[in-house]
């Protein structure tokens, strides 16, 4: 007899912090492989703190939460930027940061 899964919802934290590099470690961890995840923010942000982890991971990208089907897979990136894809100084508190 199988358990269901626990559904978990992860934010990305502020974009110009280390947030995104957190996240990418913990997406490699097993732990995660034991959930449903489905992280929220903006895809280019994602990707920034996989670029300084090495990490490279299979999430199923969607742009809306009707689009996440655990029955497909069990890590979804729910990308939040709506194109818009600003390029954030790491380190530096920005009005754009903050309104992310």
């Amino acid at each position: 007899m199988s358990k269901n899964k626990i559904n978990i919802a992860l934010l990305l934290g502020d974009p110009s912090g280390i947030g995104p590099e957190l996240v990418s470690k913990l997406l490699m961890e097993d732990v995660t492989n034991k959930a449903n995840i489905v992280l929220i923010g903006e895809k280019n942000i994602f990707e920034d703190g996989n670029k300084i982890t090495g990490n490279s991971h299979n999430l199923k990208f969607v742009e809306d939460f009707d689009e996440i089907n655990f029955k497909e897979g069990h890590k979804f990136f729910l990308d939040i930027s709506k194109g818009k894809n600003h390029n954030y100084k790491l380190s530096e508190c920005s009005k754009e940061s903050g309104e992310s």
